[in-house]
């Protein structure tokens, strides 16, 4: 008799649950997960937190919820909802992913010793979660561990509201010839522009911020045919911000992304940007870009290596005017995990990348590579403050040298991914002993008639292993070349119908930032 009440009991509980699989309360789960899938984390939260009155110790309820607070950075409240997850159901069939999110918790809390006690657990006692991304988290415990012991002593400051927003604002792209910084956001630039509907943002436009006396000036769309929510990325610009490196992602192509080049002969040029091809290109994702206009050298990350997953490295081809050469891993940067970003200084002195690799302190951190005698350094993480728990993505240099600019979602920003300035040429000089300054060269040619000449210049180095820079000018006559100070250089011009020209540009024992010119050609007689 007892044996037939537990089975219409059992059977009792699987018709209870079914209604309950119906109920209202499930219908808004339902909703809130398809919200937080969206990456509608408020409005998930909004509609767990409605739920709770009547199921206030359910443990997968308050594990929902601890999640959304965490992609919000509420790290207090998550804790919260992750110890009455765990205390009102030790037998919880959760309590793997409860464990697991106590550990994520306190490493973005910076408590990691606490985070490693949790990651350990999860790694003895589950298979639900994947090993190796455990066995990372607790290396970049235990790297965050290491470098808070040896803080920097340098400055950073959030660019403020001229330049972020309530959106993503990246790629931060120092100018060369002006004081201003361009910068990619997905926030509205029409009045009539149109937000995704389920992420509620906006197509790319990117933006500029002139700086004046230390202080950024509200940002504009600059006059560009790429710029105004044309989805583009803009992830490098060479001297005289006329030529371009473009990422975009054409959803019609199916391929994650593409690397575009563009070169303007003046300022009135209304050119399209131009995909690289298949030398670069791949049916992947192939983006986040940095050009070494000195040594005509292009950086990029790829996931077209047949790496794990859809994790990326970092590849290299040389440029050759408007044309790319077959692309070559860069093995000294790459990991088995997602190297997702690169930056190569011009003149290739070194490299910053991005990284979510076991000597990371959590997420995506900046790490630093310098090439001496002739091959790269091991890499090493830049630490605080250049790095976070949270994601640093995209490193960029001021032409003096003295600032970085890196996009972060660490807290305290105005919105989600934002835009710091942080001291850097002091970092520089203390663990590698020299600054990263450059110089600008620039001016306008034209001939003894006064009419502008597009003329071909030829600027020659003393340095060592260090290519000649052929640089046109427009067809307004002006140039802009960019050069390592601490040296002497030629600056040489020939064209058939005038004599030919030189310049000696002395820098040997100089600190400036730009040096001005103009160049009148002589008519052959």
């Amino acid at each position: 008799m007892k044996k037939g009440i537990v089975i219409l009991f059992v059977l009792c509980s699987v018709v209870l649950y079914s209604q309950k699989e119906l109920s209202p309360s499930d219908w808004k789960m339902t909703q809130a997960k398809m919200f937080f899938e969206d990456k509608q984390i408020q409005n998930a939260l909004d509609i767990y937190l409605e739920l709770v009155p009547e199921y206030s110790e359910n443990d997968f309820l308050n594990l929902r919820i601890a999640e959304c607070y965490i992609d919000l950075f509420n790290y207090e409240n998550a804790l919260v909802h992750l110890k009455v997850a765990k205390d009102s159901n030790p037998n919880s069939e959760y309590i793997d992913d409860i464990v697991f999110w106590f550990g994520r918790v306190y490493q973005k809390m910076n408590d990691f010793t606490k985070a490693i006690e949790y990651y350990e657990k999860v790694k003895a006692g589950t298979e639900k979660v994947d090993s190796l991304i455990v066995q990372n988290l607790i290396a970049q415990c235990n790297s965050g561990k290491a470098l808070k012991t040896k803080k920097g002593n340098f400055s950073i400051e959030n660019c403020g509201n001229s330049v972020n927003s309530e959106f993503n604002e990246i790629f931060p792209v120092a100018a060369f010839g002006d004081d201003k910084l361009y910068f990619t956001s997905d926030r509205a630039i029409n009045e009539n522009q149109d937000a995704h509907p389920s992420t509620g943002l906006y197509k790319y436009s990117v933006l500029e911020s002139y700086i004046k006396d230390g202080q950024f000036l509200k940002a504009e769309v600059p006059d560009q045919v790429f710029s105004n929510s044309k989805d583009y990325i803009l992830t490098s610009v060479g001297p005289g911000n006329g030529e371009f490196v473009l990422y975009k992602n054409s959803p019609e192509f199916e391929d994650n992304g593409d690397l575009y080049y563009l070169k303007l002969t003046d300022e009135f040029d209304i050119s399209r940007p131009v995909n690289m091809g298949e030398t670069v290109n791949s049916f992947k994702f192939d983006g986040a870009a940095s050009l070494d206009f000195i040594n005509q050298k292009l950086y990029f990350s790829s996931n077209s290596n047949k790496k794990n997953g859809e994790a990326k490295d970092i590849f290299y081809s040389n440029k050759r005017n408007s044309n790319f050469s077959n692309s070559l891993i860069v093995s000294e940067f790459n990991s088995e995990f997602d190297e997702d970003f690169v930056y190569i200084h011009p003149g290739g002195d070194f490299v910053v990348f991005t990284s979510n690799n076991d000597k990371s302190m959590g997420g995506y951190d900046l790490f630093i590579s310098i090439f001496k005698d002739k091959k790269w350094s091991e890499p090493i993480n830049l630490g605080y403050p250049f790095n976070s728990v949270e994601d640093e993505k995209q490193f960029s240099l001021s032409v003096d040298g003295n600032y970085a600019y890196i996009s972060s979602d660490r807290p305290g920003g105005e919105g989600r991914m934002d835009i710091y300035r942080v001291e850097f040429g002091t970092y520089l000089q203390e663990n590698f002993g020299f600054h990263p300054r450059l110089t600008v060269i620039q001016g306008q040619v034209t001939d003894d008639n006064g009419d502008e000449i597009a003329a071909k210049i030829v600027i020659k180095s003393d340095q060592k292993n260090c290519y000649n820079q052929k640089v046109e000018a427009n067809l307004d006559g002006y140039f802009a070349a960019v050069v390592k100070p601490g040296y002497s250089y030629e600056i040489e011009i020939k064209e058939g119908a005038y004599e030919k020209y030189n310049l000696t540009v002395d820098l040997t024992d100089s600190s400036r930032a730009s040096v001005n010119f103009d160049v009148e050609l002589e008519t052959k007689e």
